[in-house]
């Protein structure tokens, strides 16, 4: 059996250019992923679909909501000692994010292809069994 799982990991916001780019990674990258509509080709997604579906509005709130928690705790980004906490509460809200995000059959890689270029900010982890 052969299961591909790659998922991307955020950028660390510790400035207002990286919260711009995290912001960019959910509204282009994790939202562009949630809306994509080649899943109904999938005879697996309309046999799941009483699940898949309610599982995709849940990972649409929790990417709303790690907008939210991102905004409300720029200011706690921006000072370096207390970074670390805004950080622990950004990473609970994406780590359940994940979560659903994968058993509602999103593709969770997000690099957006500019920024690879770009920077080479993204970094992305396979696990292939």
């Amino acid at each position: 059996m052969y299961y591909d799982l790659t998922t991307s990991i955020p950028t660390k916001i510790t400035s207002i250019k990286t919260y711009k780019m995290r912001i960019e990674e959910i509204v282009k990258g994790q939202l562009k992923n949630l809306f994509d509509l080649t899943i109904l080709k999938s005879l697996f997604f309309w046999i799941f679909a009483i699940l898949l579906i309610p599982l995709r509005a849940y990972y649409f709130i929790f990417c709303i909501l790690e907008i939210v928690i991102n905004t409300i705790l720029l200011p706690l980004y921006l000072i370096p000692g207390i970074r670390k906490i805004a950080f622990f509460i950004s990473i609970i809200i994406w780590a359940l994010g994940v979560a659903v995000g994968r058993f509602s059959g999103v593709d969770l890689t997000y690099n957006i292809e500019y920024r690879t270029i770009k920077n080479n900010n993204c970094q992305t982890v396979e696990y292939k069994d």
